[in-house]
């Protein structure tokens, strides 16, 4: 996209854990990679979904595109009232066209060989794997250097001059305060810097216990 805020996507990604399932839905700005907003639940269902693109919707202007799969939470009612409430644009991929949603599925892939696998998840409560996975995301945005944004980080590539005061930039810090929904949490980009490197990946509590 030509701008940030103008062209998101989202998609659902599962984890399977030591005796439970956790799904997580990120909406991702193709502008630079940013993802402005992700929810993380037991079930993914149109509640996560919509809890995410709310979020990120509340950050762009009118006129954004949200570009999704056919998956059944993108066809519900609830989701086609989100995107007409903040005036943005439908759009989703045709059968067989996983293409279309590269952006979501580059961001899943590199998730999961940095964060994911590899590690030996025993006895990680939900509690805590939301807290670590929200830990990983906060140092993928703002402390992870991009070759794309000559070897800027997300958030330094945001607070450029170039882009400051651009509709969806959102160089501002965004609170960590969460929605208190039962069994689901929703996480917005945290702008609490951190040491370079791989994130420490400490336990935080993004909301209440699930």
């Amino acid at each position: 996209s030509a701008g940030p805020g103008e062209l998101l996507v989202t998609d659902v990604t599962e984890f399977s854990l030591n005796g439970f399932k956790c799904y997580l839905s990120p909406v991702i700005d193709c502008f630079d990679g940013d993802p402005l907003a992700w929810s993380v639940s037991r079930s993914p269902d149109a509640g996560m979904a919509c809890a995410s693109l709310e979020a990120a919707l509340a950050k762009c202007g009118p006129g954004a595109v949200v570009h999704t799969d056919g998956g059944a939470p993108y066809r519900s009612a609830r989701w086609e009232e989100a995107c007409r409430a903040a005036g943005a644009v439908r759009s989703m991929s045709r059968k067989g066209r996983s293409p279309d949603n590269a952006r979501a599925e580059g961001f899943f892939g590199t998730l999961k060989v940095e964060f994911f696998h590899g590690r030996d998840w025993a006895g990680v409560t939900y509690e805590r794997f939301v807290g670590e996975l929200g830990e990983y995301i906060g140092w993928y945005r703002d402390e992870k250097p991009r070759r794309s944004l000559g070897w800027k980080t997300i958030r330094e590539h945001r607070a450029s001059p170039r882009l400051r005061g651009v509709a969806g930039a959102g160089a501002q810090r965004v609170s960590r305060k969460t929605s208190a929904l039962p069994r689901r949490v929703v996480l917005t980009r945290r702008g609490r810097p951190t040491r370079r490197g791989r994130p420490t990946c400490r336990a935080t509590a993004f909301g209440r216990p699930h």
